[in-house]
Order: C-alpha cells, then sequence, then structure tokens
C-alpha cells in the first residue's frame, strides 16, 4: 500500500466456494475498483458485511465502489 491506492484481502473457505473480502480505498481518485476472484475463490453472491459502499459480481470479477477516500467494505462471497 502507498497510500494512495486500493488494498485488502481475501480469505478463502476451506471448500474454496466462499470466503471473505476485505478492500480499502486509501486517497485513491476512482472511487471504483475491479478484482478478478477466479485466482481465490469460486463465487455467486455477495453480501456486505460492513463499510459503506456498494459491491456486486460481475461473472468472477467483482466490482466495488466506495464513495468516499479511506472507507472500506468487508464482504461475504459465497
Amino acid at each position: 500500500p502507498d497510500g494512495f491506492s486500493w488494498t485488502g484481502f481475501v480469505t478463502l473457505a476451506a471448500d474454496g466456494k466462499g470466503g471473505y473480502v476485505l478492500l480499502f480505498r486509501e486517497c485513491a481518485r476512482e472511487p471504483a475498483f475491479e478484482l478478478d476472484l477466479a485466482p481465490y475463490v469460486a463465487a455467486d453472491s455477495v453480501e456486505t458485511l460492513a463499510g459503506s459502499g456498494m459491491a456486486r459480481l460481475d461473472g468472477t470479477k467483482l466490482r466495488v465502489e466506495i464513495p468516499e477516500s479511506l472507507g472500506y467494505l468487508w464482504l461475504k462471497v459465497k
């Protein structure tokens, strides 16, 4: 992390069919970010557990939007 990008963590369920995603928007100019989940986890749905913003799945791509700098989203994918 450099303070001007997006960063986060992905955890996996033992069977690889779900997990959690924690994303932080540092001082990034763009409020939107895309993460390809294919290398990490197979998911069909996403649920926001905490934070502000929105998340949706588009195939294997997780598309998120966090409106404010220094915001976060904690997501459950399954």
